[in-house]
């Protein structure tokens, strides 16, 4: 589900993407700010959200960055910073799930390069992408937690880059990159005990892209960015799903002895 919609805030350079729930999490205040925003580079399209198999954000932007070969030197740059407020639903809290985390980041993008001529001119095309993301855990038990300094790490990107040289030089290709964080690192982290549970968490993810070239086209481009959060029931909800579980094993039961 959907609530609200995009819009540009009070704040200079940011954007307002709205709310966005489902049954297990909601995103809460989706933002989008940076230097070169608006136009944004997570959205268009705004996100969406599924709660199974677990819970996810996703964005699916292809939005992308250019430069223009008639040039003797053009650079591009774009860098926007998502910040998601993820709150788990009521009887839920983030936990690991099945190999699933309670926090994962994936980003995809893709790269075209084309170096036409030379020796003279001498033609170059170069594409560099970078990302990084800060955590903080902002609700325990359903409380709020203090949580200090935050749990800050750039995201490693396959490749983090590409370049070619002319006359004829062109290239194309994609890169991706992952984050997965387990609850015993994110607990340690913020000094939450092993007992408690981490019902709220505050994300804030950066992306650059840049391209450049001299006689050259350089295309950078954001395909999609998702966050995946595993969630598993608090205790008191778990005695109740399985109480009803059984339940209805037995009703089946008795049906079939009918």
């Amino acid at each position: 589900m959907i609530i609200g919609a995009s819009a540009i805030s009070s704040l200079s350079a940011q954007i307002i993407h709205g709310d966005f729930v489902n049954s297990k999490v909601s995103y809460l205040n989706v933002t989008e700010s940076g230097p070169s925003v608006p136009p944004t580079l997570f959205a268009p399209p705004l996100p969406t959200t599924t709660a199974d198999p677990e819970s996810q954000l996703s964005f699916a932007p292809n939005n992308f960055i250019q430069t223009d070969q008639s040039l003797a030197f053009d650079l591009k740059t774009k860098s926007s910073q998502l910040q998601i407020d993820m709150q788990a639903a009521d009887g839920l809290w983030f936990d690991d799930v099945d190999g699933t985390k309670p926090l994962e980041l994936y980003t995809a993008g893709s790269y075209s390069l084309v170096a036409p001529f030379g020796p003279t001119p001498q033609s170059q095309a170069f594409a560099s992408f970078t990302a990084s993301y800060t955590l903080v855990v902002n609700e325990v038990d359903n409380a709020p937690y203090s949580s200090g300094a935050p749990y800050s790490a750039n995201v490693v990107l396959v490749p983090s880059g590409a370049s070619i040289i002319g006359p004829g030089g062109s290239a194309s290709g994609t890169w991706n990159g992952s984050v997965k964080l387990d609850i015993n690192t994110i607990k340690a982290h913020f000094g939450i005990a092993p007992t408690s549970n981490v019902t709220g968490m505050l994300l804030q993810y950066t992306a650059n892209l840049s391209a450049a070239g001299v006689y050259g086209q350089s295309t950078a481009t954001l395909l999609n960015f998702n966050v995946v959060n595993a969630t598993i029931p608090e205790p008191g909800t778990y005695a109740l799903l399985t109480r009803a579980a059984a339940g209805l094993g037995a009703h089946v039961l008795r049906r079939r002895r009918r």
